[in-house]
């Protein structure tokens, strides 16, 4: 594995645990039958790992988080076990 690819990956997404789980879900939806987001996906020869790490860098893939809230007494009024 070329590790100049893997740091790439690691640049667009920013964190390597996530880097992983973004992987690792992106592979077992390739073997459940989902479509590559690239169109040279035959140069991989059923290679997901290299295929999902080139979506990654072609900016195919990303991560997107969802906005929760940061502010302590929020988190409190909405949930009962903090009372």
């Amino acid at each position: 594995m070329n590790e100049d690819i893997l740091e790439k990956c690691l640049v667009k997404i920013g964190n390597k645990f996530i880097l992983v789980l973004l992987i690792i879900y992106r592979i077992k939806q390739l073997n459940s039958g989902h479509k590559p987001l690239i169109e040279n996906f035959s140069s991989f020869n059923n290679n997901f790992y290299e295929l999902v790490l080139n979506e990654i860098i072609q900016g195919k893939l990303k991560v997107v988080f969802k906005n929760y809230s940061n502010n302590i007494e929020e988190i409190k009024k909405k949930y009962t076990f903090f009372k």
